[in-house]
């Protein structure tokens, strides 16, 4: 995990408030935080976050030196129905909180100096039927697009 991934994660971690990520999704059978980079844990069980970096685009200076990445994340909620609740409603609030959380958050990169972060667009909405549980699954989420520049070139 390099240090703007766990600055994502740290974001996401700490947002413990009523509806905020960290609270809908709670923890797995290890009490971990389910809140994961690119893919879930065998032990995870929706609702949960995903988070992964598709792409990260350096911009050099002369002398091939990085001043800048613009980088882009993709932050997935998953939901199933449960006896209290949709498993669409469920992916759609953690769409909604990832909106907000991403908007211009204070997001803590160690030796770099976020420059910009911002919802860009929404992910294809999806469903996948869990042969295991018998259940669909289904997600939202968001394209992230976050500049950050490096503060020591």
């Amino acid at each position: 995990m390099n240090t703007l991934d766990a600055g994502v994660y740290s974001l996401l971690a700490a947002d413990t408030a009523s509806g905020g990520v960290a609270n809908i999704v709670g923890t797995d059978g290890d009490g971990v935080k389910q809140i994961y980079q690119g893919k879930a844990s065998q032990k995870a069980s929706p609702p949960y976050v995903i988070f992964w970096q598709p792409n990260d685009f350096p911009q050099y200076a002369f002398g091939n030196t990085v001043q800048s990445d613009h980088v882009f994340y993709a932050v997935q909620g998953f939901a199933a129905d449960t006896p209290t609740a949709s498993g669409p409603s469920t992916a759609g609030s953690l769409a909604d909180r990832l909106r907000v959380l991403f908007l211009n958050p204070t997001l803590t990169v160690t030796g770099k100096t976020v420059l910009s972060c911002r919802p860009l667009q929404t992910l294809n909405p999806s469903e996948d039927w869990d042969d295991t549980n018998g259940r669909w699954v289904y997600s939202r989420g968001w394209i992230v697009e976050t500049w950050v520049a490096s503060s020591t070139p």
